[in-house]
């Protein structure tokens, strides 16, 4: 998420010493991440030193907190009521908040927490994640994993992404399945592809260094059997060009947070795709 404040917001730290909680540490990471772009997208680029993103975390009673604000345009009395809503979003009206808020609110529901949202129009806007700090169960896990499929049907897979927590989810989520390999920018990336054959490469579209569009421009320009087969990942486009990419895409994209679940299904589709327009990597299996 570096890359999308760098030119918005200072952000803040305040951290106290928090249990170790057990959690589904993937999808409660993919919450955070989605939260704090939100946070990004709700301030205007240009203007870092004079707004703030703060994360705090704390324990309160039997509670773990962790609070995300932000100095940006703030939301409207009337659409705080339908923050959770699954299509509602406040993005057309720059409030910046509802990307993903009602997964975000599912994620936290089955982990036995709260979400809450406060903001002031023209202030800025807070989320507050309530966890247990107890949990006397696992989180539930909403589908039980796919058995090992035999290796004629294995892809490679290729991962970037510039959260390391983010990429070793999604591997974990597609062991079982594929032989997935993980890259953390995008230079590393096209390196791999490069020395490789990946069927499939998911790419996050905003990572510092190199964005993902920029890793497409490269692969079109030198490793053009790759432009079939990258696809993208992103929490939000902040900027005009980021969305108008997407837009163009053919391939579709996949919206972060996500599950498990989601991201099999998207692999399949994009698998799929592939094959049906012989644009797939590797020799037959």
């Amino acid at each position: 998420t570096a890359n999308e404040t760098r030119h918005r917001a200072q952000v803040v730290r305040r951290r106290e010493d928090l249990p170790l909680l057990r959690a589904e540490c993937s999808r409660i990471v993919q919450v955070f991440v989605n939260l704090l772009l939100n946070a990004a997208q709700a301030i205007e680029p240009g203007n870092a030193k004079e707004n703030r993103i703060e994360i705090a975390t704390r324990c309160t009673g039997s509670w773990i907190e962790v609070e995300i604000c932000d100095t940006g345009a703030g939301i409207e009395a009337r659409d705080l009521r339908k923050l959770f809503d699954p299509f509602f979003s406040t993005k057309q009206s720059a409030g910046g908040l509802g990307l993903g808020l009602s997964i975000c609110r599912k994620i936290i529901d089955e982990h036995g927490g709260n979400i809450r949202v406060t903001s002031v129009p023209g202030a800025g806007t807070c989320v507050i994640v309530q966890l247990p700090e107890s949990l006397s169960q696992p989180a539930r896990v909403l589908t039980p994993e796919p058995p090992r499929v035999a290796s004629a049907e294995r892809r490679q897979i290729l991962i970037i992404d510039d959260e390391p927590e983010v990429g070793r989810a999604m591997r974990r989520g597609l062991a079982q399945l594929h032989d997935v390999t993980l890259a953390q920018t995008g230079m590393q990336g096209l390196e791999l592809m490069a020395a490789g054959d990946f069927d499939l490469v998911l790419c996050d579209l905003m990572m510092p260094e190199m964005s993902g569009m920029e890793v497409m421009k490269r692969v079109q320009a030198q490793l053009p059997k790759y432009t079939e087969r990258l696809v993208f990942m992103t929490g939000g486009a902040f900027s005009e060009a980021g969305i108008r990419f997407l837009e163009e895409l053919n391939s579709g994209h996949l919206d972060k947070p996500f599950d498990q679940r989601e991201l099999r299904a998207f692999v399949a589709r994009q698998l799929a795709r592939l094959a049906a327009a012989g644009a797939g990597g590797g020799e037959e299996r």
